[in-house]
Formats: C-alpha cells, structure tokens, sequence
C-alpha cells in the first residue's frame, strides 16, 4: 500500500514533482508504513522529503 505523502506533508507540491521524485517518495511511504512508531515513521518521512528538497528545491513552498 502507497501513501500520499503530500496528504500529511502539505508544504510538498507532489502533483508537480518530477517522477524520480515522486517515485522515491512513494518508496518512503512504503517503507515508513511498516514502522510501528509514529515518531520514527514521521522522521523517515521527513528525512525522505528533505533529501527530495534538497535536489528540487523549486517544488517546495517555505
């Protein structure tokens, strides 16, 4: 099963995300799904999103 991640991660513009982008953000979701701590499993997504940020910082809102 595959999450959103624009749907907890608002500031991220996911629609307009090239597909590498877009598909390494999917593979997190997948990966953070299986995650039992909520904490852990927010953090995994949002290292995911940063290291997204980093190479298409044009995607992102402040």
């Amino acid at each position: 099963m595959t999450t959103n991640p624009a749907s907890k991660f608002p500031h991220v513009l996911s629609a307009l995300l090239p597909p590498d982008a877009r598909t390494a953000l999917a593979r997190a979701a997948s990966e953070a799904a299986s995650i039992n701590d909520q904490f852990a499993r927010e953090m995994h997504m949002e290292a995911a999103i940063a290291r997204v940020k980093l190479q298409y910082p044009n995607y992102f809102k402040d």
